[in-house]
């Protein structure tokens, strides 16, 4: 297993990947996530991000798992807040049974005191 990730600070684009194997079996999976950071408006920085999963064998021998997700933080530097929003939408398969993919969105804070 092994990962890593890059921030350009001229541009606030950044780059996360995450791959790995597991030595026992044949499960694997891979991850990359891509974003961009900027102060688009006064109150403080605001991210976008996309990223991408998929992985083989670890629930079932011959299943798949992927996942796609969409984000979005807007930092409130002077309430020491960000503000979140993020979409996913998930996906299994093996051969002995019919799943229905599931499609999740989450919205909130968090505040630093």
């Amino acid at each position: 297993m092994g990962s890593a990730a890059v921030l350009h600070q001229p541009t606030g684009l950044n780059l996360a990947v995450s791959a790995g194997r597991k030595v026992a079996g044949d499960a694997d999976y891979a991850y990359i996530k891509a974003g961009i950071t900027r102060d688009y408006i006064a109150a403080g920085e605001t991210s976008f991000s996309v990223d991408y999963y998929d992985g083989n064998d670890f629930v079932v021998a011959g299943s798949s798992t992927s996942s796609v997700g969409v984000a979005v933080v807007q930092r409130l530097d002077a309430y020491n807040t960000e503000l979140y929003a993020t979409h996913r939408s998930y996906d299994f398969d093996d051969a002995s049974a019919s799943y229905q993919d599931l499609d999740v969105t989450f919205v909130g804070a968090r505040w630093e005191f």
